[in-house]
């Protein structure tokens, strides 16, 4: 249905579904009388926001990956890509990029 597109594209544009997410929500919502809230809810899709949970997250793939802390902290930004990608795949991809892009820099430069 229109609304439940609309509602779909509202939630990837709040940052509650990732694209890739999404895609898989409107594969689902295909011939179905759901909505998007409740198959993203049922997959297990839905962007975290949950500051103490992405911080410990970050903090597993920090502890897990020396080198390439110290990779960032000498100035190689691409040793950053690697550590964003364990953080998704700890979240089981509920984990914003962005964030936790800007979360694990806060904590490589804090000495974390």
């Amino acid at each position: 249905a229109p609304f439940d597109l609309a509602e779909l594209i509202a939630m990837v544009a709040s940052g509650k579904l990732s694209s890739t997410a999404a895609r898989t929500v409107l594969k689902a919502m295909a011939g179905s009388p759901r909505g998007p809230r409740e198959w993203a809810r049922e997959l297990g899709l839905e962007q975290t926001n949950d500051v103490a949970q992405l911080a410990a997250w970050c903090d597993t793939a920090l502890a897990a990956a020396p080198a390439a802390v110290a990779a960032v902290r000498g100035g190689e930004s691409k040793a950053l890509g690697p550590l964003i990608a364990a953080v998704l795949k700890l979240s089981a991809g509920r984990a914003s990029p962005p964030t936790v892009k800007d979360l694990l820099l806060e904590k490589i430069h804090a000495g974390a």
